[in-house]
């Protein structure tokens, strides 16, 4: 879990910090309220944002 006054229930992450995702190699597979899923290379991760607030995790 870590605190940053950027993240958003509503909106997510901002926009530049997805972009950075991307660059990075991740891809947006599924979002589903406050939870989007990245995949990379076979591996999935979870990142689930609350205002102020987010947390990622890895998925089986």
């Amino acid at each position: 879990m870590y605190k940053w006054w950027e993240a958003s229930e509503v909106n997510g992450l901002p926009y530049v910090y997805r972009k950075e995702i991307q660059w990075c190699g991740w891809k947006q597979i599924d979002r589903e309220g406050a939870m989007t899923i990245y995949e990379k290379n076979g591996k999935k991760v979870s990142v689930i944002s609350f205002d102020n607030t987010f947390s990622v995790a890895e998925e089986d």
